[in-house]
């Protein structure tokens, strides 16, 4: 351990300079503030730091203030001497150091605080060490998250496919996301959806959504039925996947000939129509438990099904959408999705504009408290799509 002294007495320095023998530490002196300081820029490691109150180029206070500035300054604790017993004096000088030793003190007094300061010194060195080594191990963790959620995220990319008339929107609570959005369309131009929220945030929630996001489209691409669908996927859920990490889903199809969307909804919010005046209503409620919440004997498939007509706009969330919360903890709830709604129902850019309006109401676009996912179908814009394809194959 190194000890710097700072004082101009020379009876001072050499009893220090016997102490520090003592417990074998390393003792450096000077005799003024400035020298201290310029030994202190030179060496910032010094463990310790004795100062005499009463310096002649500078004041205690002074001194002490410009140590704490210097760029290496952590915890390097400050030990005044004093020959005054003054109670103002002891406080202030208490205030900007962490100790005091009266003058005249006695060889036994000194060790026993050079002793006690040195243990303190050593816990906050053993603090440092600790800090850096975990500070080097959330690097690396943050590294490994990061290329973990690459892997994810192009596992993901290349299983959502970008379909006209359809407009999506995620923003997970974390690095990784719980929450799914998938589409693809068969030879007919019908159009399949999954939009769906696995149990818990973050790496958990994503491995747990990993084996529905594999093989929703394949399945998808046999054009088996909806219900169907979630059966199979069901399946592999509860082969794959703990019983305690469940998937709400809400699976669609679309017949751009019939209009009719065939679904089958388990654990999910209502989906949500708003047609060509503006009105919004509820529309596939969940009929069923959620994905992996029962073996395939007890698995329910009946789907619902509806028609959409020309204008409607059908919108489909996650829970994290109406959960929401406000600086103040108010809940957005499906009363401000539905008010966010129909104030965009006019604009060509409804999914924009609950998404802003999303974001006004928590406070700032980082302040999610749960994976949040919005998928919009605009059926005149796919039905358009859908016209030009098959205008494009007839000629």
């Amino acid at each position: 351990m190194d000890l710097l002294v700072v004082d101009p007495e020379a009876e001072v320095r050499l009893v220090f300079f016997v102490a520090a023998d003592q417990v074998g530490c390393e003792v450096s002196f000077a005799e003024s503030g400035a020298e201290a300081l310029a030994l202190l820029a030179a060496k910032p490691d010094f463990d310790l730091v004795f100062a005499a109150a009463e310096l002649g180029d500078m004041g205690a206070i002074d001194f002490a203030s410009r140590l704490r500035q210097l760029a290496h300054y952590g915890y390097q604790p400050l030990i005044f001497l004093s020959a005054s017993d003054e109670a103002d004096e002891l406080v202030a000088l208490l205030e900007y150091g962490d100790d005091v030793i009266m003058k005249p003190f006695s060889q036994q007094v000194l060790l026993a605080k050079i002793l006690a300061h040195k243990r303190i010194r050593g816990l906050y060195k053993d603090l440092q060490s600790q800090n850096r080594q975990l500070q080097a191990y959330q690097r690396r963790a943050e590294s490994e998250l990061r290329i973990a959620a690459d892997v994810f995220r192009q596992l993901t990319d290349r299983s959502v496919q970008a379909v006209p008339g359809v407009s999506t929107f995620a923003s997970p609570y974390g690095v990784f996301s719980g929450d799914i959005v998938l589409m693809t369309r068969d030879a007919d131009h019908s159009l399949y959806f999954l939009v769906a929220d696995v149990t818990g945030h973050g790496l958990a929630a994503a491995l747990g959504s990993m084996p529905i996001a594999e093989h929703f489209l394949a399945l998808a691409a046999t054009g088996m039925a909806v219900g169907a669908l979630a059966r199979e996927l069901n399946r592999i859920h509860v082969a794959r996947v703990p019983p305690y990490i469940l998937c709400a889903a809400l699976i669609g199809r679309f017949d751009p000939a019939t209009g009719r969307v065939h679904y089958w909804s388990g654990g999910m919010p209502p989906a949500l129509v708003v047609n060509a005046a503006g009105d919004v209503r509820p529309l596939f409620r969940s009929m069923h438990m959620a994905i992996g919440a029962c073996e395939d004997h007890q698995f329910e498939a009946s789907e619902g099904e509806l028609t959409l007509q020309p204008g409607d706009r059908l919108v489909c969330h996650t829970d994290g959408v109406t959960e929401t919360c406000s600086p103040a903890g108010d809940f957005w709830g499906s009363e401000g999705l539905v008010a966010a709604l129909q104030q965009g129902a006019q604009s060509g850019n409804l999914l924009e504009n609950v998404i802003a309006q999303l974001t006004a109401f928590r406070g700032t676009a980082n302040a999610a408290d749960d994976d949040v996912t919005l998928i919009c179908l605009d059926v005149d814009a796919y039905l358009a799509h859908v016209r030009q394809a098959s205008a494009g194959a007839a000629g």
